[in-house]
């Protein structure tokens, strides 16, 4: 190769729409901003529901179905969950995991905070034309 053929990269190792490795540094410390402030507001919806008299809701246990392959990408995906107060990772599978949420609602709505938050791992964990994109049907 003489270093002008096409590699389907841009410049700088970049991907042609320039999210390459630059831009999941820049996204680590927001994904950890975001996760912190899901923290806090799950810390407050517990400590409402605890305070408040009468049941605490429904809890929930719900099968996610993880896009997630590597040991990497699955342990930062289970931390980011158990960590966020009110959920915990009780099974972690081959191609699924199993979350206990406390103040639990419609599966749905669960799987689909579940995804967003596997959307923010991996776009700082995987390049970005390594993140499943055409499988969800659009930019993660």
């Amino acid at each position: 190769m003489t270093g002008h053929e096409p590699t389907g990269r841009g410049s700088a190792g970049r991907t042609p729409t320039g999210r390459g490795l630059p831009g999941r540094i820049v996204r680590a410390p927001l994904v950890l901003l975001w996760l912190l402030w899901h923290v806090v507001l799950s810390s407050v919806a517990l400590t409402r529901a605890a305070l408040t008299p009468g049941p605490m809701g429904s809890p929930v246990l719900v099968r996610y179905p993880m896009h997630s392959r590597t040991d990497v990408e699955v342990t930062a995906l289970a931390w980011a969950i158990t960590v966020t107060p009110g959920t915990l990772v009780t099974v972690i599978g081959e191609t699924d995991l199993w979350v206990h949420v406390v103040l639990g609602g419609p599966r749905e709505e669960m799987i689909d905070m579940l995804r967003e938050t596997e959307d923010r791992i991996l776009s700082v964990l995987r390049a970005p034309g390594d993140r499943l994109d055409a499988e969800r049907g659009g930019s993660a």
